[in-house]
Parts: structure tokens; C-alpha cells; sequence
């Protein structure tokens, strides 16, 4: 057995190199892993030329080498195949939480590498007491209840709806909750723990975001069992004899307490990354001020959707008028092709009538005020358009190592795009030109970019090696740069918007489609998930996302409450997506409406928090709880806090949003922590101390400073109340914002 400790953390290997026991520095946060269940420490897998794939894990213990602050494992795996060589090391500073994980991997046969697993944190067992939780950065963030039963007994139950709209397929088969990085995953880390003890921080710091995968797998076959993997990718996968080095470390510790303690870790590495070097949205001049002061959204996004002037410009008048908040519209099937009948990308409409009544609308849009952001896909390019065949596109399609090309399921010829083809740069703007000139329009959604998986590909007449590489991110870099410099030579209110939450892209864009906040449809069928603002505990003060995932035709009303709440209390700005003209007088849309009236009047009055703040832990509330049954025939979504709470530091102060998302009165009693207040902005939340120590054991917060703001008028009122804890009590369906400084003791 090898220890390697410091004051934060312990890790014990066996002696085959496997992790057999992680905690923190005082012992009291202890992961389960079962020793008795440990699987292999790696797997490498080779192909050779005829493209078959081969396994090779490790059969011996390894040669270890220890050092005060590293320990290092050689291995020697051979065979008819060949010999592989495997040098794995771990360090921990003195000071940090976190160890640092690389592999080393010396390839003398005749196959290409084509993929190494490792780390693996194998033997995980599913937390006493409830089985634990798993935070993934699918998207803004999901939360799994007793995720290692999941990845063993869960049938994953992926729609063709689901595979075609989010890309589902990118999931790796079975209750795997693995995907890719860029793509369905956001970001690069994952916490799995318990929220009243803490839990296990599993990151890939890579500075460069280059392809890979990671998640959590069902291991060992004893359906008990788990293992947190993350499988690297050398430069060139189809090279004999290649190897590789790690490019980047992953990182593994212990948190404290719930997941957004292992958010704060991955914040002190993320805000010094490429994606944060414009600085907070707050200061960014390169944002135009119209995005920072915006609250809601109008978006005409439904299957077969209804895209005429006629349907949509009456309800955002209506929405304008009747509310005075800042708007947007976020036009789907702008120059009037159906939604089913993509012959993307799309451009402006070849119809002369139909651009006449296009510049009509986009005109008396900007006399109420409101911004028109026309859509435009960035992935798919359709080979039944005359610029695909002049392009000779079939030449920059993505292809897989079969050379095989890939389109998107439902919408016929629509073949994925590799992201470093300069004639699809060249293509995205010119349409994004000609929508700002010749519509007038405020500038581009461009589909995709942040939303959706990666594909690793093998076209040899490319700008990259076989398999890709950083052809994701640097090709994406690279187009969105140039857009960006383009438009803002044409006016600093021009501004360019993707659908997701993937982090790498996000200092490329003014704003972000960020509905999944409040989605409670999981993915893979598991019906129990929550969304989780995963992304926003990292980078809430870092960027804009808008929207909802409700549909003005939804007839669970709990559900579209409480998914609208959820945007609310995350820091979203809020949406209304299949409404149009007459459904502000008509059921079913009248109640939901006046819902989400409610809702944004409560962003308007707290629109500096809630756009430009830095989130913080929401501040805790003793509430009723209740069950959702979201999908019919599943079980429901457990436990869910009657009153939401949202928590957001701009300038000092802290604000703190609750929502009473049910029809019916609520009681609520909530605690307000002056150690919110007054951080050092873009500071990380400091990390609490883990329950039961010393400093756990303090005299609990001191009084704070607390006045309300009035939803309806934005009124803040100068009454300045001394408390730590206050009991309310809620009307149905109602949002309450309070803004909170410390006071002494």
C-alpha cells in the first residue's frame, strides 16, 4: 500500500497502482470505495490496420517509485500484439486539495493507440444513507440521485425526438452517464457525493479543450459497483507505434459538504483559462449594454413552428406594453421555410414578398425596442443547397475513421460539418452579413456551437490529424472570432448568440440559449434527474444565458411553474416560447403567462444580480416539499422544495430570490448569511469547513443587513431589518427578492 496525504486530502493506493481509499485531511469525508471491488488502473486500447479494436488492461502489479509528493507505477504489457510500456503519476502539492493525474504511454507495436482510460477511480459503491448523488455538466447541470444504482440497473431510454433535438447519441450505450468533451459535456468536471458529508471532485483541467470522454460507468459486473473514467486521445489516432503523454492533468480530491463546494475547485482553475480572459460580463466593453439589460425573451420555437410576422409581432407588442421589461426575439424560421424543411444554413429569404414582410416586422420590432436575433445553423450544411455543391462541400463534411460522413437525424441531407472548413467559415458570414444588411437585423443564433457533441474526425485533406484533436474547439474559435470582429466593425450593439453551455466557446458570444436550466425532461430516461445551475456556480458573472424550455401549450402546470422558477432562481433571463396573438386572452395560455409576469417583474427588479452577479449558494430554506410526476408512467421527481431560493453577489451586496412556485400558500423559513456579502469580485466562494469540525462548530453567522425590493415596482425598500433567519409566508405562484449586506455583531 502508498499514501500520498497532505492537510486537504488522502489517497492509498494498492498494490497494483489501484486508488483503494480516498477522504479528506481530518478523516471525516471518506469516499466509498471498496478494495474488494477494485477493477484495473488503465486500459488501453490499439487498432490495427484492418480496424480492428483491442483491450489490453494491465495483468501485473507495477514497479512503484515513491516520492514525498508523487508516487509514479511503471507497467509492461505484452503479447503476440506487441509490447506496451505505461508509466502513470500522481502528485500532490503540500498545499493543494486536488491531485494531479498523468500517463505516459510508449507504444511499440504495429497499431495505432487508439484510446487510453485513465484514470479510473474504479470500486465506487453508492453512498450510505441514500446512495448519494452524482453533479454532470450535461448542459447548465444535472443532478443524479444514487447514481452508481443508475449505471447499473437503469435501461437508458433515448427517444428519436431525444436523439435528434440534443444529440443524445453521443452517450456511449446503456446508463453510462459519460459523453464528450466539447460537447454534450459543458464542462470538465464532475462531483459525486452526498450533500450533508461531501464527496469526490473528478476534473480534467485542459486548458486547450481538446476531445476526450468522461463519466461515470456500471464496473466490476457485480451490479454494485461503478468506476469515474477519462479516456485521453493521442494527437493521431491512426499512426502505428504512436504513444502519448498527457496533455493535461486530471484532477481528484474531496469536497465538503453539496456539489457547488466542488463548482468552487473547478472556479480557481477555470477563470484563468482563455475562456475567461475577457474579464467578468460586467465589465466587458466587447458586450453590448442592450444584452446586459435584457429580461426576457420571446422565442417561436415549436415543432412545425409558426414563424409569420402576423402571430408574433401582436404578442411581443403585447409583452413590450403590457410589461415595460427589456425584450429580445429569438427568430426560428425567419425567411419563411418550415421548420422541417431545413435546407440549412439558412439565409435571407430568395422571396422578394417574403423579405418585404420580413423588414416590415424587424422594423416595427425596433420601434417597440426589442431586439431580432434571426436563426442560423453553424454544424449542418445541406447538400441540396447550391453553395454545398459550388463548395464542393462533400469535401469538408466530418468523417469518421470508416469514412463515413454523419447527418442529422430527421432533417434529410444535413451533413455535420467539420469545424475547420474554411468554405463553411466563408459561408456562416456572408449569411450573417446579409442578414444584418439587407434584413436588418441585429445579428446571428448560431445553432449548435455551445450545445452539441463533438465528432472526432478523420478526413485527411483537412487542417488537422487523423482524429481530430483540437479541431473542435480551434475550428469553432476561429469562425465565431471572425464573426464577432466583423459585426462589431458594424455597430457594438450587433451581437452574435449560440444554444448551450459549453465553456470554451463562451467568451465568443454576447449570449448563450441557456433553457436547459429549468428542463426537467432528462436525456437518458432517468426520470428522478433535476437540472442543477452547475454551470452557473462556476461562471454566473462570466456570461448571459435566456430562455425556457416551457412551451406556451404544456398542460402540467406544476411542471411549467416550477421550470420557469428554476431559470429564475439560476440567474437566467427568462422566456416565452409558443405563445403567439390571441393567447394572452385564451386558456390555457392566460394562467401561464401571467406566471411568467410575475417571474420577470421579479427579474426586472433584481436584473444587476441576476444578470452580472456571481452566484453563490442559495440561501437555505426550510419549506414543504413536494413529488412531480414530469413523465407519465415514470416515477417522479422527489423532494422538491416548495420555495426555490437563488442567491447572487454584484458590487458587495448580495440578493436573494425566492420563488413559491406551487398554486397554493406557502410557509418559509430562511436563513441569510451575511459571509455572502462583501467577497472580492470574481473570487471564488470560499469552501466551507467539512460538518463537524472546529470551525463548524462556530457561533453560526452574525445579524444581516436586509431589505426587500418590490417586485412590481423595483422599489427597494429603506427599511433596514436586522435578522439571520426570517419566517415568511408566500402567495401561490409569487417571487420575492431581499438584498442582504453584514452588519456587526
Amino acid at each position: 500500500m502508498h499514501t500520498l496525504e497532505n492537510a486537504h486530502v488522502r489517497l492509498t493506493f494498492d498494490d497494483r497502482g489501484r486508488l483503494a481509499g480516498l477522504a479528506n485531511g481530518a478523516g471525516d469525508v471518506e469516499i466509498p470505495i471498496d478494495p474488494e471491488a477494485l477493477t484495473h488502473a488503465w486500459e488501453v486500447q490499439l487498432r490495427d490496420a484492418a480496424g480492428e479494436v483491442r483491450a489490453v488492461v494491465p495483468s501485473d502489479a507495477p514497479a512503484v517509485r515513491a516520492e514525498p509528493r508523487a508516487l509514479t507505477a511503471h507497467w509492461t504489457v505484452s503479447g503476440d500484439w506487441g509490447a506496451l510500456a505505461v508509466t502513470a503519476t500522481v502528485r500532490l502539492p503540500e498545499d493543494e486539495p486536488l491531485a494531479s493525474w498523468t500517463v505516459e504511454v510508449e507504444n511499440d507495436t504495429d497499431c495505432a493507440l487508439w484510446q487510453v482510460a485513465y484514470p479510473r477511480v474504479s470500486g465506487l459503491a453508492a453512498f450510505p444513507e441514500g446512495g448519494g448523488e452524482l453533479a454532470a455538466p450535461r448542459s447548465s447541470g444535472t443532478l443524479t440521485p444514487d447514481p452508481v444504482t443508475v449505471v447499473n440497473h437503469h435501461r437508458a431510454e433515448v427517444s428519436d425526438e431525444t436523439r435528434m433535438e440534443y444529440a443524445a447519441f453521443d452517450t456511449e450505450g446503456g446508463a453510462n452517464i459519460a459523453d464528450s468533451y466539447p460537447g454534450m459535456w459543458a464542462m470538465q468536471f464532475m462531483a459525486y457525493g452526498r450533500p450533508d458529508l461531501g464527496g469526490l471532485y473528478f476534473g480534467v483541467h485542459d486548458s486547450a479543450a481538446l476531445y476526450k470522454r468522461f463519466g461515470l460507468y456500471a464496473d466490476g459486473k457485480d451490479g454494485a459497483h461503478a468506476a469515474l473514467v477519462a479516456k485521453q486521445y493521442p494527437e493521431d489516432r491512426t499512426a502505428p507505434g504512436a504513444g502519448l503523454s498527457s496533455f493535461y492533468p486530471v484532477m481528484v480530491g474531496v469536497y465538503p459538504g453539496p456539489w457547488w463546494n466542488a463548482s468552487a475547485l473547478y472556479r480557481s482553475w477555470a477563470l484563468g483559462q482563455v475562456w475567461c480572459g475577457k474579464g467578468p460580463m460586467r465589465d466587458r466593453t466587447d458586450v453590448a449594454q442592450e444584452c446586459k439589460d435584457l429580461d426576457l425573451w420571446y422565442w417561436n420555437y415549436q415543432y412545425l413552428n409558426n414563424s409569420h410576422p402576423r402571430a408574433i409581432v401582436p404578442m411581443i407588442r403585447h409583452l413590450r406594453e403590457s410589461l415595460g421589461c427589456n425584450m429580445a426575439f429569438h427568430w426560428y424560421s425567419f425567411n419563411g421555410e418550415m421548420f422541417f424543411r431545413w435546407r440549412v444554413p439558412w439565409g435571407p429569404p430568395d422571396n422578394e414578398d417574403i423579405r418585404y414582410v420580413l423588414l416590415r416586422a424587424v422594423r416595427e420590432l425596433h420601434e417597440l425596442g426589442v431586439l431580432v436575433i434571426p436563426y442560423l445553423d453553424c454544424r449542418l450544411w445541406s447538400s441540396e443547397t447550391r453553395s454545398f455543391q459550388e463548395a464542393d462541400g462533400d469535401k469538408w463534411i466530418v468523417r469518421d475513421e470508416k469514412g463515413e460522413g454523419t447527418v442529422w437525424p430527421g432533417l434529410g441531407l444535413a451533413w455535420t460539418m467539420c469545424p475547420t472548413a474554411r468554405p463553411f467559415h466563408d459561408l456562416t458570414c456572408t449569411l450573417v452579413h446579409s442578414l444584418i444588411d439587407t434584413c436588418e437585423l441585429d445579428g446571428a443564433y448560431l445553432d449548435q456551437v455551445t450545445a452539441c457533441n463533438a465528432l472526432p474526425c478523420f478526413a485527411e485533406n483537412h487542417d488537422h490529424p487523423p482524429g481530430g484533436h483540437d479541431h473542435w474547439v480551434r475550428g469553432y474559435r476561429t469562425l465565431v472570432e471572425r464573426v464577432q470582429r466583423e459585426i462589431k466593425a458594424k455597430g457594438p450593439t450587433k451581437i452574435v448568440t449560440s444554444e448551450g453551455y459549453i465553456e470554451c466557446f463562451m467568451d465568443l458570444f454576447d449570449l448563450d440559449l441557456g433553457y436547459t436550466l429549468g428542463r426537467l425532461r432528462g436525456l437518458t430516461g432517468v426520470a428522478q434527474v433535476m437540472p442543477i445551475p452547475l454551470s452557473q456556480s462556476v461562471y454566473h458573472d462570466y456570461r448571459l444565458t435566456y430562455g425556457t424550455s416551457n412551451k406556451g401549450s404544456d398542460t402540467n402546470m406544476d411542471a411549467f411553474r416550477l421550470s420557469d422558477a428554476l431559470v429564475l432562481v439560476g440567474g437566467g433571463q427568462l422566456g416565452i416560447c409558443g405563445a403567439f396573438r390571441g393567447d394572452e386572452n385564451r386558456e390555457p395560455y392566460l394562467p401561464k403567462l401571467e406566471y411568467v409576469k410575475t417571474l420577470v417583474r421579479a427579474h426586472m427588479a433584481g436584473r444587476p444580480w441576476l444578470n452580472l452577479g456571481q452566484w453563490l449558494p442559495p440561501a437555505p430554506v426550510e419549506c414543504e416539499t413536494m413529488d412531480l410526476v414530469y413523465e407519465e408512467g415514470k416515477p417522479p421527481k422527489q423532494g422538491i422544495p416548495c420555495v426555490l431560493s437563488g442567491s447572487f453577489l454584484h458590487e458587495g451586496e448580495a440578493l436573494v430570490v425566492l420563488v413559491n412556485h406551487t398554486d397554493r400558500e406557502q410557509t418559509a423559513t430562511v436563513t441569510f448569511d451575511p459571509a455572502a456579502c462583501g467577497r472580492a469580485p470574481g473570487s471564488a466562494p470560499p469552501l466551507p469547513p467539512a460538518p463537524g469540525s472546529e470551525a463548524a462548530r462556530d457561533t453560526g453567522p452574525g445579524p444581516v443587513g436586509l431589505r426587500r425590493i418590490h417586485p412590481q415596482t423595483g422599489v427597494l425598500e429603506t427599511k433596514l431589518e436586522k435578522a439571520t433567519q426570517k419566517r415568511f409566508t408566500f402567495a401561490p405562484a409569487s417571487a420575492h427578492l431581499f438584498v442582504m449586506g453584514a452588519c456587526q455583531r
